[in-house]
């Protein structure tokens, strides 16, 4: 078996219909089962922390504040121009700027394409984003 190397993952902790109270016990418990990865909770710092006892405790995980964020009722386009300050585009930022090696969100889904399209770029011989379920 091929040893997966430590990945660090952005996570957009804003992001989905009820944000915080769901990601961010979640990214939790992914840090606390995989002490080798790295999780940055991308977002509002007071209730990211405010949302998590404990927070604090583990080790690989930290969070960086985001004044901003993306509704799940925004237009795309509205998050392209004007939210660049988002926890969604900096965690994406991060990831282009190798800062995480992953952006992960359960966020607006067309800002989400919109952003990555922007801020990632496409690779060569690619025209269309992709979606990325687990089945």
């Amino acid at each position: 078996m091929v040893p997966v190397r430590p990945v660090k993952v952005a996570v957009d902790a804003m992001g989905g219909d009820v944000g915080v109270s769901v990601t961010v016990p979640a990214a939790a418990k992914f840090a606390i089962a995989n002490p080798r990865h790295e999780v940055i909770l991308v977002g509002n710092e007071h209730r990211i922390i405010s949302s998590f006892d404990g927070l604090a405790q583990i080790p690989n995980l930290s969070v960086r504040h985001a004044s901003d964020e993306i509704m799940m009722n925004e237009r795309p386009t509205l998050a392209l121009r004007n939210k660049r300050s988002s926890s969604m585009a900096i965690a994406l930022q991060m990831v282009s700027d190798g800062q995480a090696d992953v952006c992960l969100s359960a966020g607006n889904t067309g800002a989400l394409m919109a952003l990555s399209r922007s801020l990632l770029r496409m690779l060569p011989g690619i025209e269309r984003p992709a979606l990325l379920k687990v089945l």
